[in-house]
Parts: C-alpha cells; structure tokens; sequence
C-alpha cells in the first residue's frame, strides 16, 4: 500500500491510498472533493485540473522512489507540507 498525502480544506495534512480514490469532482462550494472509499475529502484546491495533477505526481514520485526509505522520507517531507 502506498501513501500520498494531501491538505483537507482546515489545513490538515492526511494520508490517502490513491488506489481507493474512486472519484474527484469540483463542487458548489469552489472547491476540489476527493471520494475514497466512503470518505469524502474537503480540499483546499479550488481547480480541478491542478488537484488531478497533484495526485498524478505525486503517485508518480512515490513509485518512483520504490522502497528507498531515505527517498521515501525526502517525499513526505516535499509533500507533506502542501
């Protein structure tokens, strides 16, 4: 199972399982929901387009860093803080 992490609309950052997002949509209140599982996610992205593409890095970079702990490390400190 592998994580990337993500702010919800307070600011908080959390961890999510890509693999369980089963929707993204941009809703009334101009901001980005994330769907997973029963779960929906408040964001603070307020474009659809750069919410996708966040979550498209981001799975991209932790695949890319594989099992690599220190990689993996250097991740969640770039990703953890957006």
């Amino acid at each position: 199972m592998q994580f990337i992490t993500i702010q919800n609309e307070i600011g908080e950052t959390i961890a999510i399982n890509p693999k369980q997002i089963s929707q993204v949509c941009y809703n009334h209140n101009k901001t980005v929901l994330i769907f997973v599982g029963k779960q929906i996610i408040h964001t603070k992205f307020t474009d659809l387009l750069s919410a996708i593409r966040y979550i498209e890095q981001a799975v991209q970079d932790r695949i890319m860093a594989g099992h690599r702990e220190r990689d993996i490390e250097d991740l969640w400190r770039t990703w953890g803080d957006i």
